[in-house]
């Protein structure tokens, strides 16, 4: 088993699914603005929201 998020997306492709917006939305997401912007303006924080899905285990539950 990989154990980083890094290692793992070096050995295949995988997809990642969880409420990503939901989360954005626990975070402060101004409702009407493009959720993709805040892969750059808030980069840590998506970093760490999918980072919290991969260390629960959720991409076992990908299928490929």
């Amino acid at each position: 088993m990989a154990s980083s998020i890094l290692e793992l997306i070096n050995e295949r492709i995988i997809l990642l699914d969880g409420g990503m917006g939901t989360e954005l939305i626990r975070h402060g997401f101004p409702q009407g603005t493009c959720p993709e912007s805040w892969n750059l303006e808030r980069l840590e924080l998506i970093t760490k929201i999918h980072k919290s899905y991969f260390d629960a285990g959720s991409y076992r539950f990908c299928f490929l």
